[in-house]
């Protein structure tokens, strides 16, 4: 305590010393004033607070994994997302056991059949990204996936639910056939239709 009545965090380390019947007369030690350690660590939980809640404001789903293919932290949309196997989105989960988790309760479709070529692929995407890829879910979800690797080490990736997106190419597209095809129709009936007109007008000659 200083004489102001101020708080100064120290780390003691002391001995005590006995006399020759064992009892403690007196204690060397040293005081060490560990201010800057204290604050930066104040700085650091302040940061990492402020990092969490920017993180569950995204209306994409976000993810940080270590180096070592281990999620460090993500936000409630992925979590939402993964609701099904909600205890494999704990920060220490490898990617292996969560994208596993995910198999074995059928979310991924395009995994049907080829499990461990599934597996194989998608973590060497993970792990090497190339840019943003499209995966669909069990539910008929459409995700837009993409990942960045870090300087560090890690990956970041994030993601979109695009269902709405798809189902809108999907109407679009299906329109665009109907009409082609009701095009392809009407030229063929007028084809034929010419061609009844040129038999008449021969035989009228």
């Amino acid at each position: 305590m200083r004489p102001d009545g101020s708080l100064i965090p120290c780390i003691n380390n002391a001995t005590p010393v006995h006399d020759d019947d064992g009892e403690r007369i007196a204690s060397i030690g040293l005081w060490t004033d560990i201010s800057e350690r204290v604050a930066a660590e104040q700085k650091a939980r302040r940061a990492e607070t402020l990092l969490s809640r920017g993180v569950e404001c995204l209306s994409e789903f976000f993810v940080l994994w270590d180096e070592d293919d281990r999620l460090v932290l993500c936000n409630d949309v992925f979590r939402r997302i993964n609701a099904e196997i909600v205890e494999y989105t704990e920060p220490g989960t490898p990617l292996d056991t969560h994208l596993r988790a995910g198999m074995e309760r059928g979310l991924y479709p395009e995994s049907n059949g080829r499990e461990e070529e599934w597996l194989v692929d998608r973590i060497e995407r993970h792990r090497n990204p190339t840019g943003p890829f499209e995966t669909r879910r069990r539910d008929g979800r459409w995700l837009l996936i993409n990942g960045q690797r870090l300087l560090e080490g890690g990956i970041v990736t994030a993601g979109i639910d695009i269902t709405e997106q798809k189902h809108s190419e999907y109407i679009l597209r299906r329109s665009r056939d109907e009409l082609e095809e009701r095009v392809l129709i009407r030229t063929s009936e007028l084809s034929k239709r010419e061609k009844e007109l040129k038999d008449s007008y021969y035989l009228l000659q």
